[in-house]
């Protein structure tokens, strides 16, 4: 809880439009890439997909669009640990046809002990890494539930770039 104190803090700055705690930054190094499957199928036919470890702030502070459904809930909710969001490529090679025939259903994750994930969101895709790299299958979880991050990140209000910098230095 004492990060998110200290993000909540950092968000007051009028210099800071938005702050995200997370275990990545779209920088194409995601900390785990587990198997994912629906409840029901052969988990043998599960597929690799890139997982993010985000809080609620992520999509605003990266500006990343949401296609269907919902983001976690601000403040961060203990009701949001079990639930995630994934992205449009995702959506279609788990099989569903659009983004929101995902919304609602569940989806498992090899290696995280039965948790059965509800899936409250799909955003449009967009590039983790670099440019010339093909989209990825990817998937949301929230911070809370494995309680991990090691990014503090800032989206700081245009215009005086030097002088949010100095600001966010001396908080």
């Amino acid at each position: 809880m004492h990060m998110e104190t200290v993000r909540n803090e950092f968000s007051k700055i009028p210099a800071v439009e938005n702050a995200t705690l997370s275990y990545e930054i779209p920088d194409g190094n995601a900390g785990d890439v587990p198997n994912a499957f629906r409840p029901g199928q052969d988990s043998t036919k599960a597929i690799s997909v890139l997982m993010l470890k985000t809080d609620a702030s992520y999509l605003n502070t990266f500006k990343i669009p949401l296609k269907a459904g919902r983001f976690f809930s601000q403040p961060d909710m203990i009701g949001d640990s079990t639930n995630i969001i994934l992205n449009e490529t995702a959506v279609l090679v788990l099989g569903w046809k659009d983004a929101r025939s995902a919304i609602g259903r569940q989806l498992k994750l090899q290696g995280y002990n039965g948790t059965v994930f509800t899936i409250i969101g799909v955003t449009r895709d967009f590039m983790f890494g670099t440019m010339q790299g093909t989209i990825s299958s990817m998937i949301f979880c929230h911070v809370n539930y494995l309680n991990q991050y090691r990014f503090l990140s800032f989206r700081v209000s245009p215009g005086n770039l030097s002088k949010a910098i100095e600001t966010l230095q001396k908080n």
